[in-house]
């Protein structure tokens, strides 16, 4: 089965006509998150509209939950729910179920293959991996609560902050989505997946995620011009690294970071495709 693997089409950026075709037979295409901000449903449309009738796995990024200005009222689960309501309605006009949107560890088969998916969220725990030594935080304290505490108050600063914390995500309580909040969405959906994974399966298994389960693919820029030190914790965790050898699925998928990968750990080959990223292969095809 050869998968088609893309991520980060971020299409509010620009038409769903300049995205890239793919460029290599396929079987599946498996998009890693973060279609359209404040138009989910017109990001599922694209993405269907590349696999062309072809079975297709969507993971929803954190920017599939951000809303469309500030005046929107729709909070995060209102516009996953769009997602999903856009795949059911293409879904029922073609007849047969080709799309599935996957979240909260949900899994799915196609062939003999299983995929299972969650965003996975932002781990702030390692918000200190690049701190020794940086010069940039020199005098920041060096415990893991000191980094933690430095990282939130960077990223919810209201000038220097990041959008999805500073209300471009609306939560069901109404409040901004903190940091708090990212972690233990993250601790949520890494249950979630690893319950999904304890189950036996015949075949391939395959994990999507936005977020990405290993830091090798962020620690190559560290000490990078422009690379803030806590910007690991913003995209990647260690959550394939703490599997158990017999949990980890064959390969796992992931996209937000904005670089393409292929890597191993142990026995799962790790991939990414960002359309975002200026190397994006339209030929990336991975085997299973």
């Amino acid at each position: 089965m050869r998968l088609f693997v893309l991520s980060d089409l971020h299409l509010e950026k620009h038409s769903p006509a300049k995205l890239p075709l793919p460029a290599a037979e396929f079987d599946v295409l498996v998009c890693a998150g973060d279609l359209w901000e404040g138009e989910p449903e017109l990001g599922v449309r694209a993405v269907a509209a590349l696999a062309d009738g072809r079975p297709t796995i969507i993971v929803p990024g954190n920017h599939d939950r951000y809303r469309k200005g500030r005046s929107d009222p729709r909070t995060a689960a209102d516009l996953l729910h769009a997602m999903k309501s856009e795949a059911q309605r293409l879904n029922e006009r073609a007849g047969f179920q080709p799309i599935s949107i996957l979240h909260s560890g949900q899994a799915t088969s196609v062939g003999a293959a299983t995929f299972v998916g969650g965003t996975l969220w932002t781990d702030w725990s390692l918000a200190g991996r690049w701190l020794d030594g940086n010069l940039a935080a020199r005098g920041l304290p060096l415990t893991p609560e000191g980094a933690l505490e430095a990282a939130i108050a960077h990223v919810t600063d209201p000038e220097t902050g990041s959008r999805e914390y500073l209300g471009d995500m609306a939560p069901e309580n109404g409040r901004p989505w903190s940091p708090h909040e990212a972690m233990a969405a993250h601790r949520r959906d890494r249950g979630l997946i690893r319950a999904a994974l304890e189950r036996p399966r015949p075949g391939p298994l395959v994990v999507v995620t936005h977020h990405m389960p290993l830091p090798g693919p962020v620690d190559a820029y560290q000490g990078r011009e422009g690379v803030p030190w806590w910007i690991p914790a913003f995209y990647c965790s260690t959550f394939l690294e703490e599997l158990p050898d017999g949990l980890r699925p064959d390969l796992w998928i992931s996209g937000h970071f904005h670089a393409p990968h292929d890597v191993s750990w142990g026995r799962t080959r790790c991939v990414a495709n960002p359309v975002a990223a200026a190397a994006f292969d339209p030929s990336f095809v991975v085997e299973i």
